[in-house]
This record gives C-alpha cells, structure tokens and sequence, in this order.
C-alpha cells in the first residue's frame, strides 16, 4: 500500500526535506514534479500552491487534508478550496516581518531626509541646499497601522526606536504591545487626520477591498505618507493617482498592485511622488529556512494531533 504523500511544491533544500523524512517516517515526502498523476490520491499534504489549481484539485487529490501556503497571502486558493470544511490550511504570516518593515522604513526615511530629491539633483550635477528646508525628523510623527499581527507589531518596535507615536487598526480594537493606541476597524477613521504615515499591511477581505479610495485620501494630511505592503486591491489606484496629483497627500509607497505584474500603461508610473517596488519588500535572504521553520512546527503538530500550531487561515475572517 502506497504511504500517504508530502508534496512539496515549494522546494526545500535537502537537509530541509531529509528532517520532514525523519519527522514522518509514515509519509513519503516528494518534490511535487516526482508527484505522478497516478499518485495523486495519495497526496495528504501540500506545501505550495499552483496558482491554476482550481477546485478540481480536490477530485484529484481525494485524500488530502492540509495545505500549507509558501506566502502570507491565500486569494491565490481557488474560493472554492478556501471554502472546505475538509481541509486544513495555513500560510507563511510572520516570515516576512523584518524585511518589510525595512524597506517601508527606507521609504520613511528616505522621504523625511531627502534622498529622493538628491538623487534626482545628482542626477543632473546640481548642488541644491534649497530643499533642506523642507527636511523632518521621525520623532514624534503618528504612524497609522492597519493590521497589528506579527508584520504591523514588528513595524510599530521600529517605530518606537525612532520616538514616533503608533496607532494600530485591528477587528477587536485589542491592545497590542508596541502601539500607544489601537482601535477596531470601524473606528479608524478618528485617527486618519492626526497620521503622517499611514500603512496598510492587512489581507485582502470583503472589508479591506477598495478600503483606500478618494474619500479616505482627502481625509489625510497633505504632509502624510501612504505605503501599501497588504494587498493592492486594498487600494483604487486611479484614487490615488488623483490625490498625487492634486497634492493631497504628500507621497506613497506601492509594493503591491491590482495587476501585477504592473501593466506599462499604468498610470502608476507617471504619478508624482510615487515608489513602486515589484512586491519585493517581503524578500527574504534565508527564505526557504523560514518556510522550513513554519512548515516543520505545524507539521510536528499535526502528525501528534491533526491540528495545526500556527497561521491557521479562517475562511469566516478571510485570513
């Protein structure tokens, strides 16, 4: 009888896929290219994810149970599949953390000390002392989170180092370590005016959708920053196109978009005021070492009990 199957589509390195072997003497652990068709049915646990797979995957693969996602975000599951009450899944939330926060932070920074304007004037040879005038500091400036799991929380720690104020926007309004204040969802609105940089780091659900628009600009600062590192159908991109334009916000960080990748006849592109990174801050040095560490950890637990440690997504929640 054929041992139920560990699919790898996201490839480890060996000593990665040796220690799964050693964790599950009982499964047959297999990069997903040595998966045949005609072993299919033996397939009980997936790492990865085909973004093409559609619920057929489950008339294909009758036996499995659990899908471990290589990313934090799950739209790219079939709604189908996401909706399965037989399934187990779970995504990579957390791995990414330091990275993240690194590259909104380089942005931040960035644009309080102006290198963007000296990059452009080196450019062009050009010695301009004249836009020091216009240079802030950090302190004291209110970032605006939306979203205090481990990213939000971990941006928030930053942002204690350099003596800024953190709001935080959750579901429950829960306090959170590192934040002076968080709300619930429906409350944010009373603290978008008081921000100088607002972050979105949340998931794309029913309530995040289109949750940046042209009325929720026009409620900013025109001092204040927007970033987007959650999803990009979180944002209406002609929206903020506009309030570049019409300089109702100062700037804004894209490292996510609608259509990735991002269209050349984007209006994107030529908006004032704008970095676009291509859904790059999230790269991780040692990334297969930290898909290791989740998929391990939850596949201890699910081998003692069938449930999962940790990043267990909730199709209710959407995340």
């Amino acid at each position: 009888m054929m041992k139920p199957i560990i699919a790898l589509y996201r490839d480890l390195k060996d000593e990665h896929k040796e220690k799964l072997q050693e964790m599950a003497p009982d499964h047959s652990v297999k990069v997903f290219h040595e998966v045949s068709e005609y072993d299919l049915d033996a397939v009980e646990i997936i790492l990865g994810w085909n973004n093409e797979w559609d619920e057929s995957i489950l008339e294909k693969m009758p036996n499995l149970k659990w899908i471990q996602k290589e990313t934090a975000g799950m739209n790219a599951i079939n709604e189908k599949v996401r909706q399965s009450d037989k399934l187990l899944l779970s995504n990579m939330s957390g791995i990414h953390a330091d990275s993240i926060t690194q590259s909104v932070f380089a942005f931040i920074l960035s644009h309080y000390r102006g290198f963007y304007q000296a990059l452009k004037d080196q450019q062009e040879s050009k010695w301009n002392q004249t836009y020091y005038d216009d240079l802030v500091q950090a302190n004291e400036r209110v970032l605006l989170i939306y979203g205090t799991g481990a990213l939000g929380k971990q941006m928030a720690k930053i942002a204690k180092a350099f003596d800024m104020v953190t709001y935080g926007v959750n579901t429950s309004g829960r306090e959170v370590e590192y934040f002076d204040k968080t709300v619930q969802s429906d409350q944010a609105e009373t603290l978008i005016a008081d921000a100088d940089v607002i972050i979105n780091t949340m998931p794309l659900t029913r309530d995040t959708r289109n949750l940046f628009d042209a009325k929720y600009f026009e409620a900013m600062k025109k001092e204040a920053i927007f970033i987007n590192v959650g999803r990009g159908e979180s944002v209406v991109e002609d929206d903020l196109i506009g309030a570049l334009e019409d300089g109702e916000i100062a700037s804004a960080y894209l490292d996510v978009t609608r259509i990735e990748p991002l269209p050349a006849e984007s209006g994107l592109w030529q908006a004032p005021n704008l970095v676009i990174t291509p859904h790059s801050s999230g790269a991780v040095e040692h990334f297969r070492d930290g898909v290791f560490g989740v998929f391990s950890e939850n596949l201890a637990q699910y081998l003692k009990d069938g449930t999962l440690a940790r990043n267990q997504y909730s199709y209710s929640k959407d995340y």
